[in-house]
């Protein structure tokens, strides 16, 4: 099929599955039910508009680095540098468009099945993927606002009635068992493996993949039952719309662990491939590795045509011919890894008056584990083959950081033109290559590691030439809700799961390269939940799990966060780093009720049934 052919379908779907209209006759530039449910090639382009609507966190690329509404911004795992505050509105998704196309579909669909002949494996197959995708919205909605509508079929207007057309908001519990049934309908019908259609079998999913999703849903809503205190709302007008019973969490939980269980059979598995695992486990999210690794499930891929270029943009200053940077991690993310031996990472910096000196950077965390360094560049590290020049400044020589910070002229910190020789030092770039204070340099003292492609060259970090892939499943997920639900199954006397839940820690562990295992006995929650926050760093699963765990205000209490900045010492040809708070801004402290999104003003507009969410 042609490249004018194919957008001109594309737009003609686009105006079938948005239009209410009924009219006798139609107009001559749409394309009718009858040519869009014919041949595979026009099936698939409607059900790639389906796929392009998943509310992935990844959607425009840069804009997510830096936008107030990252999520990783809200947890301190990441700064974006265009930032003033954050948004109490997190990425709101509130898509009833999306939810009709996809009704449309399952509606519509089943009355051409005879366009294609006795293929019922096919026909199984799109069907499965209309009910995973249909899942997929309304996980995004139900996560962020509780109870929603429950709408399973087109609504028609005018055939349909004022009352038809109008629903309430359902349970959240309701919402959960519609999409977990959503799911069991999609395992059911899809194939084992991501069928190859239309050339490509990537970014489709399966059978198991459908699994691995409601493992994830069935986890969220046990963790709402167990931790969400439903009853806080006995008697007020959110009653059962908020929250789910708390009686409900065992059988959720069970739920996520055989679901998760049920992956195995999919032929996945952590990728670790040689000796260096910080290596290894960075190589997890590139590009090249993403075509053969078996530990992604489910992925949004670009075309050279259409990429979209977040790795580019998360690139150091140094090794980029367009943006970079945009995406820096505190000092709290970095420090909330540990060692290889399990003790947690601190930096030991001194003061001031009496500064700890290293050679590098980079011994200050010499005994980090391996998947932290496989997260993060850190100051001076090896990058592309450079090493990555993040400073703030040096202090002349004759003098010491007691007397010489504040003092422009004995600490050096220009940076305007970084590659300048009028900003060297002794030949010495005063905030380095990418350094601290240059525009599109680092601010934090550390960048994103995450992502980024190593075998891509400056030039293609020019806004065009990076595919990396985002990963929205992979099966390290699976070996943690494993791990997380055999832990909390065993708190209602459940202890069936527990063995396996360790073996499932101790693979990521011994994939990161620490030498900490675990026991029976030493597996907690809180060890749990630690190992998903090092596992998932800058994945968009950390805020989420503060949210169903309820901790956000627990561990976003408000205040400055802190940033590392490596001063160069010339007379003891030293670094010294210094702790220091990011004054550039003050974070909120998280309040309660963050944890429901407010219902959007257009929707209780139109729909005056809808109870609008507590005031935020």
């Amino acid at each position: 099929m042609n490249k004018k052919l194919y957008s001109i379908l594309i737009s003609c779907v686009t105006v079938i599955i948005t239009s209410c209209s009924d009219l006798d006759v139609p107009p001559l530039n749409i394309i009718g039910d009858e040519q869009i449910f014919t041949t595979d090639q026009t099936v698939e382009i409607y059900m790639s508009r389906l796929y392009n609507d998943l509310p992935m966190w990844m959607l425009n690329g840069r804009g997510n680095a830096l936008g107030a509404r990252n999520t990783n911004n809200y947890t301190g795992e990441t700064t974006g540098k265009g930032i003033t505050e954050l948004e109490k509105d997190l990425n709101p998704w509130w898509q009833y468009d999306f939810i009709r196309n996809v009704n449309y579909f399952l509606e519509v669909f089943p009355t051409y099945q005879s366009n294609f002949g006795n293929a019922q494996e096919k026909i199984n197959a799109y069907m499965g993927e209309a009910y995973f995708i249909r899942a997929f919205y309304y996980f995004a909605m139900v996560k962020r606002y509780g109870g929603v509508p429950i709408v399973d079929r087109i609504l028609k207007y005018p055939e349909m009635s004022e009352e038809e057309l109008t629903k309430p908001r359902s349970s959240e519990e309701a919402c959960y068992d519609f999409i977990l049934n959503d799911l069991n309908e999609a395992i059911r019908l899809l194939p084992t493996e991501s069928t190859a259609r239309y050339g490509l079998s990537l970014g489709r999913v399966n059978r198991y993949i459908a699994y691995g999703m409601k493992a994830r849903v069935a986890l969220y809503a046990a963790s709402i039952a167990k931790y969400g205190n439903a009853s806080q709302y006995a008697g007020t007008q959110w009653a059962n719309i908020l929250g789910v019973p708390a009686n409900r969490a065992q059988g959720y939980y069970q739920a996520a662990y055989l679901a998760a269980d049920s992956t195995k059979y999919g032929g996945y598995e952590l990728m670790d491939e040689g000796a260096d695992k910080a290596a290894n486990f960075a190589n997890v999210f590139s590009y090249d590795a993403d075509k053969t690794s078996k530990e992604t499930m489910f992925a949004r891929r670009w075309l050279t045509t259409h990429n979209i270029n977040y790795a580019g943009n998360f690139a150091p200053y140094q090794v980029s011919t367009a943006y970079s940077s945009d995406a820096q991690p505190y000092l709290e993310a970095v420090e909330n890894f540990e060692d290889i031996d399990g003790n947690p990472i601190t930096i030991n910096t001194g003061t001031d008056e009496n500064p700890i000196y290293y050679e590098s950077p980079l011994d200050a965390f010499a005994n980090a584990e391996p998947r932290m360094k496989g997260s993060i560049i850190l100051p001076m590290s090896q990058y592309v083959g450079q090493e990555i020049e993040i400073r703030k400044g040096i202090i002349v020589s004759g003098h010491t950081p007691s007397d010489a910070l504040g003092n422009p002229e004995w600490f050096l910190t220009s940076g305007t033109i970084p590659l300048s020789d009028v900003n060297k030092y002794n030949d010495m770039y005063v905030q380095g290559k990418s350094g601290i204070g240059v525009g599109n340099g680092c601010y934090t003292g550390f960048l994103v590691r995450k992502w980024l492609d190593p075998t891509r060259t400056p030039n293609d970090w020019d806004g065009t030439g990076v595919l990396t892939p985002w990963i929205e499943m992979r099966y390290a997920e699976m070996l943690l809700i494993k791990a997380e639900t055999a832990v909390e199954l065993a708190t209602y006397g459940i202890n069936t799961y527990v063995q396996e839940g360790v073996n499932c820690v101790n693979q990521l562990r011994e994939r990161a390269g620490s030498n900490k295992r675990f026991t029976t006995a030493t597996l907690t929650i809180d060890k749990v939940r630690k190992e998903r926050r090092m596992e998932f760093y800058y994945e968009d699963q950390t805020y989420w799990d503060f949210r169903r765990w309820r901790t956000a205000h627990l561990e976003q209490t408000g205040g400055y966060r802190h940033v590392i900045w490596p001063i160069y010492v010339w007379d003891t040809q030293k670094y010294y780093l210094k702790r220091t708070e990011d004054l550039r801004r003050n974070y909120p402290a998280y309040d309660q009720l963050w944890y429901y999104n407010p219902i959007p003003q257009d929707a209780l507009n139109r729909n005056k049934l809808i109870i609008p969410n507590p005031n935020i």
